[in-house]
């Protein structure tokens, strides 16, 4: 019995506040009780498709580890509360820059 591969075409846009969240989605996933790994694994590789499909045709690794470094930085801030609102200018922007996200850091605690 072979597998049938099915191409899932979604629209994402091409902005950094997309990928953001697609990195949360990413990142968030954990088997549910009662899943198979092989439905993990599709739920995985469908979180990763919408990833890519948030990037832009030009985007290279050196913007993923960029992008990885400041969604981590953001991701670790409480949704709530005054630090939580230092997200939404991203959730907005083109790119994630590590140095934009520090330089916001700084801002606030200044």
């Amino acid at each position: 019995m072979g597998f049938i591969r099915q191409e899932c075409w979604v629209f994402a846009p091409k902005k950094a506040g997309a990928r953001f969240h697609a990195y949360r989605t990413l990142t968030s996933i954990r088997l549910k009780e009662g899943e198979s790994l092989l439905g993990l694994s599709g739920r995985v590789s469908a979180a990763m498709t919408l990833l890519k499909g948030s990037r832009s045709p030009d985007f290279k690794l050196e913007d993923a580890d960029e992008e990885l470094q400041s969604v981590v930085l953001l991701m670790a801030l409480p949704d709530d509360g005054p630090l939580g609102v230092l997200k939404a200018p991203f959730e907005q922007s083109k790119e994630l820059k590590v140095s934009e996200v520090e330089t916001a850091f700084a801002n606030h605690q200044a």
